[in-house]
């Protein structure tokens, strides 16, 4: 069984599941809003791996009765794993307390915060053609575009000025980027002309990180 799967892959562990899952699934079918027959042909996988379980620990069992044993067990487990997904990972009768009966995951319903982004990007500029700027970000350090984890994007401000501007504000222009690289278009008029850049991040709740340096770039 990986770490993320709620079906053992060991034989006796595996016939143990199925012996808990099957009577609490049957005896609450009703409840969850299954049709009576639609678990028929898991029924049936799951006795087909019963037989070829209690075949292999007969006294004269060979090879191809083991082998035998792992087909229908993969067939049992297949079986169930269709079953859940059709019938009852989304549904809402399904409680918690089912979902310990039948030996399924327990759904964590406690969300986990964003917290405030604590890193700032770093912002590469690359001519993109006439009058175009493009602006690569990534998370400062790295060198993947990544954004860092509960981050939806990156906020971009940026102004033509005469001179390095003091303060951020006086880059009056905003722009929202989800992905890396985002295109500026410009005037022709404004060919030459120093453009500044500045960014930070924006979590999933709209909360906003640190300001990155101030970059420059020329106009193409």
């Amino acid at each position: 069984m990986t770490q993320h799967d709620y079906i053992p892959r060991r034989h006796e562990a595996l016939l143990n599941w199925l012996e808990k899952f099957m009577p609490y699934l049957k005896n609450n079918l009703e409840r969850f809003g299954v049709a009576s027959g639609e678990e028929a042909s898991l029924e049936a996988a799951v006795e087909a791996y019963r037989t070829a379980f209690a075949r292999v620990n007969r006294a004269n069992a060979g090879s191809s009765d083991r082998c035998g044993r792992r087909e229908k067990a993969d067939e049992a487990t297949a079986a169930v794993r269709s079953f859940v997904n059709r019938y009852l990972r989304y549904n809402g009768a399904v409680t918690n307390e089912d979902r310990v009966g039948l030996g399924l995951r327990v759904r964590d319903t406690t969300l986990t915060p964003a917290s405030v982004p604590e890193s700032y990007p770093e912002a590469l500029i690359f001519l993109a053609g006439f009058r175009q700027l493009k602006v690569v970000f990534r998370e400062y350090g790295r060198s993947s575009r990544g954004k860092p984890l509960h981050v939806t994007g990156c906020e971009i401000r940026h102004a033509i000025l005469d001179a390095p501007p003091a303060s951020i504000d006086e880059l009056v222009h905003s722009t929202f980027c989800t992905h890396s690289p985002c295109l500026f278009e410009f005037d022709e008029s404004q060919r030459g002309k120093a453009v500044y850049f500045c960014l930070r991040w924006e979590n999933t709740r709209g909360r906003k990180g640190p300001w990155s340096s101030i970059v420059m770039a020329f106009i193409p």
